[in-house]
C-alpha cells in the first residue's frame, strides 16, 4: 500500500517576529499548527494552537497584514472546500467563503473567477 504525501507549510509572519508552520503529524494522524518565535529565544516558546480543529491534511495557510490573523484553504478537511479566518492568539476560527459564495460572487462578478480557486 502506498503512504499518503501530506505537506508542510511555513510562512514568516508579515512582521518577521513569528514563524507559523502546519505540518502533518504521522504518529497521531492529525494536523498540527505551530507558532514559533523568531528570532529564537528562551522568554518566547512555541505554541501549538488549534488542537481541538481535526483537519484530514495540512491546508494551506497565508498571514494577514496584522501577523495574528491567517487565512485557512481547507480544501480537504471537515470543512471542505472553505476560507477561514483564525485567530492565532485566541484560536477563534471563522468562516469567511463557502463554495457556493464563490459561486455567487463569480456570476455577480465574472471578473472575479479568475481571482478564486
Amino acid at each position: 500500500m502506498k503512504e499518503a504525501f501530506y505537506p508542510n507549510y511555513i510562512r514568516f509572519s508579515p512582521d518577521g517576529q513569528k514563524i507559523g508552520l502546519s505540518k502533518y503529524d504521522f504518529s497521531s494522524g492529525n494536523v498540527e499548527y505551530w507558532i514559533l518565535p523568531w528570532p529564537d529565544s528562551s522568554k518566547r516558546q512555541p505554541n501549538k494552537i488549534f488542537e481541538k480543529i481535526k483537519f484530514r491534511d495540512t491546508p494551506l495557510f497565508s498571514w494577514m497584514p496584522d501577523s495574528r490573523h491567517i487565512i485557512l484553504s481547507s480544501v480537504a478537511s471537515i470543512f471542505d472546500y472553505k476560507f477561514l479566518l483564525a485567530d492565532t492568539e485566541t484560536e477563534s476560527i471563522s468562516c469567511i467563503l463557502t463554495p457556493t459564495a464563490a459561486s455567487i460572487i463569480t456570476v455577480m462578478f465574472p471578473q472575479m473567477e479568475k481571482r478564486l480557486p
